[in-house]
C-alpha cells in the first residue's frame, strides 16, 4: 500500500513538475497539436515509467 503511494505520488510530482515549470509546453487550442500532445504524452510515460524502474532496482 505504502509502495504504491508513493509510486503515484511521485508520478504526480513529475507530471506537475514539468507542467508547472514549462519544460513541456502544451497548446491544446490549435488542433494541429494534438498528434505532438499524443506523441509527448507517450513520451512522459515513457519517462515515468523508466524512472519507476530505477526506482523499483534501488
Amino acid at each position: 500500500m505504502f509502495r504504491f503511494l508513493f509510486s503515484f505520488l511521485t508520478s504526480f510530482g513529475i507530471f506537475y513538475y514539468l507542467f508547472s515549470n514549462r519544460i513541456i509546453e502544451i497548446d491544446i487550442q490549435k488542433d494541429d497539436d494534438q498528434d505532438f500532445l499524443k506523441e509527448n504524452t507517450g513520451k512522459l510515460i515513457n519517462v515515468i515509467r523508466e524512472f519507476n524502474r530505477m526506482k523499483n532496482d534501488i
